[in-house]
């Protein structure tokens, strides 16, 4: 892994399961999750509201419906845990 991402780790990594697969969870400071399956980078992840929901998405070319398990497998373990989630403001134009 990076130096600089270890530098913004903001908490104690933690494994979700998704489909049978052990995916390793980082959150970092800015609110958004890397996801790791063994030692190789699947997902840049961030939670955004669109309409009072909790939207997931990712700027890697993955499928959007697993960026979305994988972000309610985030959701139901920040919970669990008592941690609110930050979400990033996603592109707008006016």
């Amino acid at each position: 892994m990076e130096n600089e991402q270890k530098a913004a780790i903001a908490t104690d990594t933690y494994a979700v399961s998704l489909h049978g697969i052990v995916l390793t969870v980082y959150p970092l400071e800015d609110g958004t999750y890397k996801v790791y399956k063994q030692s190789r980078k699947i997902a840049h992840l961030y939670a955004a509201l669109e309409d009072d929901q909790i939207v997931w998405d990712s700027d890697d070319w993955i499928d959007a419906d697993y960026i979305t398990e994988m972000g309610k497998k985030i959701e139901e373990y920040e919970s669990f845990r008592g941690n609110s989630l930050k979400f990033v403001l996603k592109d707008f134009y006016i």
